[in-house]
């Protein structure tokens, strides 16, 4: 019997052995299989019950999704995108979508096999239509133009002429286009669906989308992080809802002016990550919103408004009387300190680490303090690409097969231990989040090579 979060019993009801109920909603269920997801419709927010219920009903018109939110909540759209899989028993095929994805990604690769001979290799996509299952695609904002398109064709009406000279259709049409085509089809079940997930360009940086695809997706807005969803802390829990406040007028006065400068946005998922190990609510939230470093670092109006909330809610904080010490053979000055003691605490709880600074600041030398021995390096500069970071095209010198090989991130992932990301901020907008997405809030990557690691 499947599990379910408490908050989906009053949603949830099995009807018959086929079929499940959410609210009002009623669809079918798959036949699951090796890449069915695990968990998360157990750790879905309160919230997000509505939102299964309407992924419910598009499944039972046979319509794909699209779920709009804010980029700093997106984990939140997609762990309901993954519940919804899991829900209805399916497959689920993810695409990190970036700004160096590209027609290869979505469709087939020219793979050497060895022998001076090649083959195609099926993308995401086309598995998840031959297996009927839910292609999730995370990122639609970040794509370039003339890439998404590929897809348009399988969206309209489940069809997609591959590299190989072969064809998806439609399953209930097969038999029809047998007899007037000469060319191998493919049955594409009617449980494929594609779920995708964006944030809207302007407010918020990135691209939009183009209206042939954007009409081909039934829309739907994820609802935002609420106070309600946090551990018990009156005084987290009024300044958050002070924060949210600002995040919400700054939204419409960047609609209204249909702006795109969204330096900042508020990170529920965070907050309530950090929540879980921390009791000082300026600390949280010192942690997770950027902007209340901005009394120090930014000087920005928004980080001014943001300063001024918190400290009405939780009192001016305390003057900074720290002195510098030495750690071994290294002096630390009292916000190095600070931010090392904060570091450590973070990794002993389970947590990823960014460490921001300014060049010289002593970034490195902390990362490799805190870091393992045996962590590895990842250097990152403008020309790496998502799919570089987790895996890289090599040959085999025996065979000549072209083969994926490991990255550091990957790597390090295997053995359960940590690596460094040094340089970070070079890398193009939307690689790093369309590359470690899904790994960094759920312990799962997509690799480049068609397997699943978690």
């Amino acid at each position: 019997m499947r599990r379910t979060a408490p908050m989906l019993l009053r949603h949830l009801s099995s009807d018959s052995v086929d079929s499940v109920r959410v609210g009002r909603a009623v669809t079918r269920l798959r036949n699951g299989g090796d890449f069915k997801p695990v968990g998360a419709l157990a750790t879905l927010p309160p919230r997000l019950g509505a939102t299964l219920e309407w992924l419910c009903q598009k499944d039972a018109l046979g319509q794909d999704a699209l779920l709009i939110c804010a980029p700093a909540e997106r984990a939140r759209a997609r762990r309901a995108a993954f519940a919804f899989a899991e829900l209805v028993n399916a497959e689920a095929y993810y695409v990190g979508v970036s700004p160096d994805t590209a027609e290869a990604d979505l469709r087939q690769r020219r793979e050497l096999t060895g022998g001076g001979s090649a083959a195609w290799s099926d993308a995401a996509p086309v598995r998840a239509a031959l297996a009927g299952g839910v292609l999730i695609l995370d990122g639609l904002e970040r794509a370039e133009r003339n890439v998404l398109p590929t897809l348009n064709n399988l969206l309209e009406n489940r069809e997609l002429a591959l590299d190989d000279g072969r064809r998806l259709v439609p399953e209930w049409r097969l038999a029809q286009l047998r007899e007037e085509v000469d060319v191998p089809l493919l049955p594409v079940p009617q449980t494929f669906r594609v779920i995708a997930l964006a944030s809207p360009a302007p407010p918020f940086t990135g691209r939009a989308l183009d209206p042939p695809l954007r009409s081909r997706l039934q829309a739907h807005v994820v609802p935002s992080f609420d106070v309600d969803e946090l551990p018990p802390h009156e005084d987290l829990a009024a300044a958050c809802a002070a924060l949210l406040e600002i995040e919400r007028n700054n939204a419409v006065a960047a609609a209204a002016s249909r702006s795109s400068d969204t330096t900042f946005a508020f990170s529920g998922t965070a907050i309530k990550r950090v929540a879980r190990h921390a009791s000082d609510a300026r600390a949280v939230l010192e942690r997770c919103y950027p902007p209340l470093a901005g009394r120090y670092l930014l000087g920005k109006a928004v980080s001014k408004d943001a300063v001024e909330a918190v400290d009405r809610v939780l009192g001016a904080p305390a003057a900074d009387e720290g002195a510098g010490r030495a750690d071994g053979a290294l002096w630390l000055s009292a916000t190095q300190s600070r931010a090392l003691a904060a570091a450590q605490s973070d990794l002993k709880n389970g947590e990823h680490v960014a460490l921001v600074g300014p060049a010289g600041g002593g970034k490195s030398i902390m990362a490799a303090r805190v870091a393992p021995a045996a962590a590895r390096l990842q250097t990152c500069h403008k020309d790496l690409t998502a799919r570089d970071l987790l895996q890289s095209r090599a040959t085999d010198p025996a065979t000549g097969a072209s083969t994926w090989r490991d990255g550091p991130i990957i790597e390090a992932m295997r053995a359960g231990s940590s690596v460094i990301l040094d340089g970070a901020h070079r890398l193009q907008r939307g690689v790093l989040a369309a590359a470690l997405s899904r790994a960094l809030h759920d312990g799962i990557v997509d690799l480049p090579d068609g397997s699943r690691l978690e």
